[in-house]
């Protein structure tokens, strides 16, 4: 890659970085525990949530917690579905393939099967793609120097 490639590479990180839309590692992750902490919270007198809450943490490495607004197409979602509140479960979820914002609603595809999620009810993870690694790794490099 040339130099002058790396060096907008870094600037565009950095620019990011200062509107907040990368987040570390550490960062992520943290927020990821906050959200299913909130989800799981009111429901941890049932035997069956205790187990499901660290189950879900451990399924979500590599998810970033994300707002309704923040989901583009293509983008792989999985989340969290209160309506059984006594047994939560991380739902499979799928790619994107239509956001409805009149109905508040999100199609899924995994496979052959077409899931519709009316999304207000839900907390949703994005799988963090390539892109996303990337730009973390390079981020703890440059707060580590």
């Amino acid at each position: 890659m040339p130099l002058q490639d790396e060096n907008s590479l870094v600037l565009d990180i950095l620019q990011d970085l200062q509107t907040d839309s990368i987040k570390t590692e550490e960062e992520i992750d943290s927020e990821l525990k906050q959200k299913i902490y909130a989800v799981f919270q009111p429901f941890l007198n049932f035997s069956q949530n205790q187990d499901n809450f660290s189950e879900v943490y451990q399924r979500l490495k590599g998810y970033q917690y994300v707002l309704p607004q923040d989901i583009q197409e293509g983008d792989y979602i999985r989340y969290l579905n209160p309506k059984y509140f006594y047994d939560i479960q991380l739902m499979k979820g799928g790619f994107v393939s239509d956001i409805v914002k009149k109905k508040k609603q999100i199609t899924l595809v995994n496979g052959n099967k077409v899931i519709k999620i009316f999304y207000p009810c839900m907390t949703l993870f994005r799988k963090l793609d390539s892109g996303d690694i990337i730009k973390q790794k390079i981020l703890s490099s440059l707060m580590e120097d």
